[in-house]
């Protein structure tokens, strides 16, 4: 996808409730929304499977603290932009233009196989773009997670 500018007005993370690299995220979800509590960013989780009792069970027991969104709603957002995994992150610009699609940080190199250390977070730079308001240009990155069904 190349690189984009711009600073992010809605962040999405497309989740599963079973998934655990998408239940290994939720400390940094915690951390973000803590974070951009202060800017008015709106943060959501976008279940693309699970029914509503997995989904707020899922945030009974991780405390995100996220905007939760599942069903056909998760499902047609996750179409329109192009994502394909979960977690994947998705952030959008004021003009509802996609500024960054893929994963949250380099935690994961396959599902299962996780980094010693991390060395980039996507999520983070995006935070640091609104904290700061500096636009900065962020390199998308492929997701790494579980499919979602079609």
């Amino acid at each position: 996808m190349g690189q984009s500018k711009g600073l992010a007005k809605q962040i999405y993370v497309f989740m599963a409730p079973e998934c655990p690299i998408c239940q290994y995220y939720t400390p940094l979800l915690r951390s973000t929304r803590e974070q951009l509590a202060p800017f008015s960013t709106p943060l959501t989780l976008a279940f693309t499977t699970g029914d509503s009792l997995s989904v707020i069970a899922f945030e009974r027991k991780y405390q995100t603290g996220w905007k939760l969104i599942w069903g056909e709603e998760a499902r047609n957002l996750a179409k329109q932009f192009g994502a394909s995994v979960t977690p994947e992150l998705l952030a959008l610009d004021s003009q509802n233009q996609m500024l960054y699609r893929g994963r949250i940080n380099d935690a994961y190199v396959a599902p299962g196989k996780r980094r010693p250390i991390i060395r980039l977070c996507e999520i983070d730079s995006l935070t640091q773009s609104v904290i700061q308001r500096k636009v900065r240009a962020i390199a998308s990155q492929p997701a790494i997670g579980c499919l979602m069904n079609p």
